[in-house]
């Protein structure tokens, strides 16, 4: 009986011994392999060098997508930003918002499988072929683009593309994206915006660019028009025409909750964020 007990007590301990081992590795492989910020399901993570730039510009379908040649893209605020590849707009904001929503539960650098279907509902775009075709269109955009960014927090440039690398399945299966593992950097502990998934649906561009924006700051700070006009990456060719635009898109975001309250008082926007509720 005394050598059963024992042999019990050993198995027992053999066994915690592995999990223990188990826990270690696992723990060794977590500090190793690049995991994005958590951030809630009905929010949007991104980099702040990015949501207040225009690197996702507000223009609209009807004007060709330029390509850039390394330009720099301005930056509302600290740090710099150049880019190389087909313009972006807010509709590839979109659809990268919800890729990296998809990779953050992964390590960085592994495949991200999704139903292009789940997507095109995610994102709020109606589901037919011109859809699909719009969704694969902008993933290869993504992919073939060179970003750089630099700034104070960072203390180096990092150049990655936005998306590593995009797979589409003939035969109606999952479609495949990698995201550099690089992409973690850009995040950084808290250098990121959770942007509220819900109320940016309801937005037009230039009224989703603002809500990054100021989504971006805990306290919006007043800034020039001409700011917002050139941040934003406007197309409108005068300065008057992008301001009665942009109250337009002021007005959407006290709509939908966002602003409490706005004005403009000489060239200066002044905004004050409503209080989230409970």
């Amino acid at each position: 009986m005394e050598h059963i007990t024992n042999k019990i007590a050993r198995m027992a301990q053999e066994a915690k011994t592995r999990r223990e081992a188990k826990a270690k590795r696992e723990a060794e492989t977590a500090k190793i392999i690049p995991l994005l910020p958590c951030w809630g399901k009905g929010q949007r993570g991104v980099p702040n060098e990015m949501v207040r730039s225009a690197l996702f510009s507000v223009k609209n379908k009807k004007q060709a997508r330029a390509y850039l040649e390394g330009v720099p893209i301005v930056v509302v605020g600290d740090g710099r930003i150049s880019y190389r590849g087909q313009e972006l707009r807010q509709d590839d904001e979109d659809v990268w918002l919800q890729i990296m929503h998809e990779a953050k539960a992964r390590p960085l650098g592994k495949c991200v499988e999704f139903k292009p279907y789940a997507l095109l509902k995610a994102v709020g775009w109606a589901i037919k072929g011109q859809s699909y075709q719009r969704l694969q269109i902008s993933l290869e955009r993504m992919v073939a683009t060179a970003l750089t960014v630099s700034s104070h927090r960072l203390g180096k440039s990092v150049t990655l593309p936005l998306i590593q690398k995009f797979e589409r399945d003939h035969g109606g299966g999952p479609w495949k994206v990698w995201i550099s593992s690089e992409m973690v950097v850009l995040f950084g502990d808290v250098h990121y915006t959770r942007l509220e998934w819900e109320m940016r649906h309801q937005l037009g561009p230039i009224a989703k660019w603002l809500h990054g924006l100021y989504s971006s700051h805990a306290r919006p700070y007043p800034m020039k028009v001409e700011t917002l006009w050139k941040g934003s990456g406007s197309a409108d060719g005068l300065l008057k025409t992008f301001k009665a635009n942009l109250k337009r898109a002021l007005n959407e975001l006290k709509a939908v909750g966002f602003l409490s309250d706005w004005r403009i008082e000489g060239n200066l926007v002044y905004v004050m964020r409503a209080e989230k509720k409970a």
